[in-house]
């Protein structure tokens, strides 16, 4: 899924064992970050990291963000984890100075990708999708009313194209009983819905257009 054939003519100069173990020469890398980071340096970032603020500047919520030193041939960990970045939110994370791949999937698991970013000083990183609304003029959402007794732990707003419902909406959010929670979509038809804690179904339909600004209830 990386970059193999960027890099063919440097991985024959890597040794036969290199190439069947599938590693790299670690000397072919724009630097000598760690493929993949380990996930404790997000943890208890190095001495001398700088600011990757990723802005979520696209109308639907991102579920997941890679970050992989460009020399990696894979993708890590996902820095977002349960922190959702919604339609106009930012995430600031920190990383050691070095040149990333950075792949953004959004939580209908569309994904897109931009190589070699050069992070040597605290950086913003505003995203959206081609020809698409951005944020603050997204044209339609789906607003979810918890009339239960029950919160709602997990959101699933997915296109009917794919068999799978796609990425948690919610992430580390809840709609509390008797709340209500707005997600911003692009218009289209989804499929959408919502469990419990316990990942019981609480509701779900198929096939709904969204076109403005849809409020859908639970149950």
């Amino acid at each position: 899924m990386r970059r193999d054939r960027l890099r063919l003519a440097a991985l024959l100069v890597c040794s036969l064992i290199s190439i069947l173990a599938l590693t790299r020469c670690g000397a072919l890398g724009s630097s000598n970050l760690p493929c993949p980071i380990p996930q404790e340096l997000m943890d208890k970032p190095q001495e001398g990291s700088v600011s990757f603020t990723f802005q979520n500047g696209a109308c639907p919520t991102v579920c997941s963000l890679y970050i992989s030193p460009s020399s990696c041939d894979d993708w890590g960990f996902d820095w977002v984890g349960y922190d959702n970045v919604h339609s106009g939110e930012e995430i600031v994370l920190q990383v050691s100075p070095g040149r990333y791949d950075v792949m953004v999937e959004d939580c209908t698991q569309a994904y897109g990708i931009t190589e070699r970013v050069n992070l040597t000083s605290d950086e913003s990183f505003p995203w959206g999708w081609a020809g698409q609304a951005t944020a603050g003029s997204c044209t339609a959402s789906v607003t979810v009313e918890n009339h239960s007794s029950e919160p709602i732990c997990h959101m699933w707003i997915g296109s009917p194209s794919i068999e799978s419902f796609g990425l948690n909406w919610l992430g580390e959010d809840q709609v509390g009983s008797g709340e209500s929670f707005t997600f911003y979509v692009d218009p289209d038809t989804y499929d959408i819905k919502a469990e419990g804690c316990d990942w019981s179904l609480m509701r779900v339909e198929l096939d709904v257009p969204v076109s403005d600004h849809l409020v859908w209830t639970v149950p």
